[in-house]
């Protein structure tokens, strides 16, 4: 996956086509194999029931809060004859939003230095965990 793909280290595949990668993410500390999981709901658009394996491995990956780990996972529908497509929804991409009083910025940058994550979806920022261990 030439292009976009610079810097991912999880990459999904139909397993039928084990060599074209249905698409691929960067890896955070935090995301988790439930967060895989529900990123795989709203991406992949399949006619029967599926199972995840991070290839290799012959125990299907179940949604828990360990921290998922760099790899391929092949996807695997249950049912011999289903298919796994990749939605064409067009994504949301993220607005940027900009204050005139300045205020929002002193508060953003205070809750940034206090909890070094995300205060909505917990998702811890990588820059705060390279300063903190320099």
């Amino acid at each position: 996956m030439p292009g976009r793909s610079l810097g991912r280290v999880v990459y999904f595949y139909d397993i039928s086509e084990p060599d074209n990668p249905l698409g691929g993410l960067l890896l955070t500390p935090s995301f988790t194999k439930r967060t895989f999981f529900f990123a795989l709901e709203i991406l992949i658009i399949s006619d029967s029931p599926y199972e995840v394996y991070l290839r290799g491995n012959e125990m299907p990956l179940r949604p828990t809060d360990e921290p998922l780990q760099s790899g391929e996972y092949d996807i695997k529908p249950t049912s011999p004859h289903g298919r796994i497509l990749i939605t064409n929804e067009c994504c949301i991409t993220r607005v940027l939003s900009y204050t005139v009083s300045g205020r929002d910025e002193s508060f953003r940058r205070r809750v940034r230095e206090r909890d070094g994550k995300c205060v909505i979806t917990g998702v811890v920022n990588p820059k705060r965990l390279v300063d903190a261990n320099d």
